[in-house]
């Protein structure tokens, strides 16, 4: 569906020995759906943070970003994954890349609630000016409470 692999839905379901099996076969971290999220994209939407070190390990692109323009870091913001916003932090993900409407993963955390992900972002240095193409910056967003 959507044009997933088979390694996208074992990042998903928070398959790591599968994942890592299908990577050892040939399967490319880097492959993109019709929506260009790639299997990291999909371990941040599901906090499954082992299999999102396997696929860094690997050499997963950790700012790939989709046809929004969406990084796996703006997935792990928005749903509140902390383990893997700071895995892909560590590892060197931009924590300010905005998205097409210039929202960053600090945007989203804050838009959410998220407050130990927002204070975890501003820690590892993201921008708490940024705008978004509205002009509003995370601290517009509904209160971190």
């Amino acid at each position: 569906m959507y044009g997933e692999t088979a390694l996208h839905r074992a990042a998903f379901a928070g398959k790591v020995k599968e994942a890592e099996d299908l990577i050892t076969e040939g399967a490319d971290p880097n492959i993109g759906n019709n929506f260009n999220e790639t299997a990291l994209h999909y371990a941040a939407k599901k906090g499954h943070k082992s299999v999102a070190e396997l696929l860094i390990r690997k050499g997963a692109n950790l700012d790939s970003e989709t046809n929004t323009k969406e990084t796996p870091l703006h997935c792990a913001a928005a749903h509140g994954h902390g383990g893997v916003a700071d895995v892909l932090l560590k590892n060197g993900a931009n924590a300010n890349i905005g998205n097409d409407l210039n929202t960053t993963a600090l945007h989203l955390a804050a838009d959410y609630g998220h407050k130990s992900v927002a204070e975890l972002l501003i820690h590892k240095g993201a921008n708490v000016h940024s705008e978004t193409n509205t002009k509003e910056t995370p601290l517009h967003l509904k209160p971190l409470i």
